[in-house]
């Protein structure tokens, strides 16, 4: 269970509800968009990931004209031109408004 992710001397380290470190990986072309304590999401190198706690990819979504507004819950949400697409950490869309 993910209850923290900070960025560190090159590092984007994952860290567990009991305060010690999961994982990391290098930050090399990578932002944190936002965290749950079930997934996180990176942006980079035009595409947005999900990856579970211990770093492994869960799904690569193209980020063109995609932006991520929020990681809450279970989902994620991008506004895509005019849309805000509500989509589950598998990149399965839930809605659009």
């Amino acid at each position: 269970m993910i209850s923290d992710i900070q960025v560190k001397d090159g590092w984007i380290i994952i860290y567990g509800s009991n305060g010690n470190e999961i994982k990391r990986m290098s930050d090399t072309r990578r932002e944190i968009a936002g965290f749950t304590s079930d997934f996180f999401v990176i942006i980079s190198e035009g595409w947005i990931i999900t990856y579970d706690e211990n770093c492994n990819e869960i799904k690569r979504i193209n980020a063109n004209n995609r932006e991520v507004k929020s990681v809450s819950g279970n989902t994620f949400t991008v506004k895509y031109e005019n849309w805000l697409i509500t989509l589950d950490k598998n990149g399965n869309e839930l809605s659009r408004r």
